[in-house]
């Protein structure tokens, strides 16, 4: 391909993928973004370098090569995110031309060398991995991957080639986890070569020594390696499903294999997908990354021996990932502008953060989770201790309703005390919960199996309501039936059995007493734990207060 025809293609590439995803510059911080800055900026450089070389497995999923990333964007662009967008999308277009280089070596033309490149570099089941900075790490190993496997086809007799393979495999490794199978991939391409294969054992030795390291380490949590057929099928699904887009594709993806005269773009794609078919705890499509980037090759091989079929599908293929975009687009940047309305607001009160003797979490949303927030107020106040004990801590209260950050000075609870709390109006109340209570959801808010707030008691308040939710599973985990104890001030008004489903009221007659602000608990018999939820749940709580 002369040089002219690949700056020409590789610009028009760059134009097209920037128009349809210029929005992405809308977008913000993941709570995993903020808690990788935060957390990398208390690192030195000897920290990553050491992470680097050490053939030791880490089990808190620290990868130097991911993490360094954060540690050089934080100290140039901080909380600027567009630097940080920018640099992955660059990285997604450099993995993206080794695509087509590598395709072509394997001998397909230059276009269908261009419509597997195309393939890959749109792909919707990506989305996150050029749209939020979080997925760094899978465009690393893929980018360092395909470096390794460019490098080992240039070797031949060279040994220094095949050392640059293997410090681009170790490298992979370093960026991401998945990249142990890299040597199965290469032995591939020994098999069609030379069979050289005494040159694959330090690859082989690494390999089997991270992998027995990682099955010994992760016998729990979210990267706790599952082998059962119950979890590959499970998970096969949902990449299969995703990889060609809500399984409409799955009849392309046949011909696609019937047609390639090289299908080691396909083995190699599955082999790389094989770690992530045991991990049912941490399943995203963009984690398909690597592997479609190596599918992308077969696309090539198919579009060699039917280039028209190809480019007609490859038009409809563009065309339902651009539909297919839309939905994804606007829920990120529905997402996207919480977060970054969220720290904004932190940014305004930095001074007040600075100097509060604690800080108080209660919500936050969805996309930072607690990680994030934390982190978003040790960056923008640049403290470490939270103090979130603290009698006098300042509460950062998220109303997910209104999609506002309330920031309540402790002390100050009894002078912004409300009588009743409506769940759904995204009322400022955080100051009102003195514990047992979880974040607060859309027009609810569950509390703890015991749970206490405080309130004004109006003069004229002559009852005390309740508006709770019960749901189906909660009746049937307590065998029909929930009891609700309510006290204020130390002193029972009411015992509630509750053995209906859904929104109800529950009403308690007052006698008359002195105005003022009160303590109020609420007990939950027995406690709820839902399924694949972790919490411990009291009752759902959509209203609450003086009548």
């Amino acid at each position: 391909m002369p040089s002219r025809r690949s700056v020409v293609f590789v610009c028009l590439i760059a134009v097209l993928f920037f128009i349809a995803n210029r929005a992405a510059y809308q977008g913000y911080f993941s709570g995993d973004d903020l808690d990788n800055i935060y957390q990398t900026s208390r690192a030195s450089a000897g920290v990553f370098a050491r992470g680097v070389v050490t053939p030791i497995f880490n089990p808190d999923n620290f990868r130097p090569v991911g993490h360094a990333f954060y540690w050089l964007m934080g100290a140039v662009a901080g909380l600027r995110f567009a630097p940080y967008l920018a640099a992955v999308q660059v990285l997604h277009g450099v993995v993206t031309l080794l695509i087509f280089v590598l395709a072509r070596k394997l001998g397909a033309a230059t276009s269908a060398a261009a419509i597997g490149a195309l393939f890959f570099v749109f792909h919707m089941a990506l989305f996150d991995a050029f749209w939020k900075p979080m997925y760094v790490f899978d465009v690393f190993c893929a980018l360092f991957a395909y470096l390794s496997v460019l490098a080992w086809l240039r070797s031949g007799n060279d040994w220094r080639w095949c050392v640059v393979s293997f410090v681009c495999f170790w490298l992979a490794y370093k960026s991401k986890e998945v990249a142990v199978m890299l040597p199965a991939v290469l032995f591939l391409l020994e098999y069609r070569g030379s069979r050289q294969w005494l040159r694959l054992a330090p690859f082989f030795a690494v390999s089997l020594s991270f992998g027995i390291q990682a099955l010994v380490s992760n016998q729990s949590g979210a990267y706790h390696l599952a082998l059962t057929p119950q979890t590959f099928a499970a998970t096969a699904d949902f990449y299969a499903s995703h990889a060609m887009l809500r399984k409409v594709g799955l009849l392309a993806l046949l011909t696609i294999v019937g047609l390639a005269r090289d299908r080691f773009g396909a083995v190699a794609g599955l082999l790389f997908l094989l770690p992530m078919l045991a991990l049912p705890g941490r399943l995203s499509p963009a984690y398909l990354y690597v592997p479609l980037a190596f599918v992308a090759l077969l696309v090539a091989s198919a579009a060699e021996r039917a280039p028209k079929l190809a480019s007609l599908a490859l038009a409809v293929w563009l065309a339902f990932n651009f539909v297919e975009m839309r939905h994804l687009r606007s829920d990120a940047l529905a997402e996207a502008r919480q977060s970054h309305d969220y720290v904004a607001t932190l940014e305004r009160n930095r001074a007040e953060l600075m100097r509060a003797p604690g800080i108080r979490f209660d919500g936050y949303p969805r996309a930072l989770n607690v990680w994030g927030s934390e982190a978003a107020v040790s960056l923008v106040a640049n403290r470490e201790k939270l103090d979130r004990s603290s009698p006098d801590a300042l509460t950062l209260s998220w109303q997910p309703g209104e999609g506002r950050l309330y920031l309540f000075d402790d002390r100050l609870v009894d002078d912004r005390l409300v009588s009743y709390l409506d769940m759904s109006t995204g009322t400022p109340i955080g100051v009102a919960y003195a514990g047992g209570w979880y974040e607060p959801e859309r027009d609810l808010r569950w509390s703890k199996p015991e749970a206490r707030l405080r309130l004004l008691r109006p003069a004229t308040a002559t009852s005390f309501e309740w508006k709770i939710f019960v749901p189906a599973a909660q009746l049937k985990a307590a065998h029909g039936k929930v009891t609700l104890e309510a006290l204020i001030g130390g002193q029972p008004i009411g015992h509630f059995v509750l053995e209906a489903i859904g929104w109800q009221t529950l009403e308690a007659k007052l006698l008359v007493a002195s105005p003022g602000a009160v303590d109020v608990e609420l007990r939950v018999a027995p406690s709820f734990r839902p399924d694949a939820d972790g919490r411990e749940l009291g009752i759902a709580v959509g209203g609450i207060g003086f009548k």
